[in-house]
């Protein structure tokens, strides 16, 4: 997902804020989430 969905998920929370995306949309199914960054890269959160 993007940074824009991300921030739409997480209720307009900050969505680099790593406490707020593994708080707001981890979950025990979930093993692994992209967020692209466009030209920056990505980011990633793993179980």
């Amino acid at each position: 997902i993007g940074a824009e969905e991300l921030s739409f998920l997480t209720g307009g929370s900050d969505p680099y804020d790593d406490n707020v995306v593994l708080k707001k949309l981890f979950h025990p199914k979930l093993k692994l989430l992209l967020v692209t960054e466009g030209q920056e890269g990505c980011s990633y959160y793993a179980k």
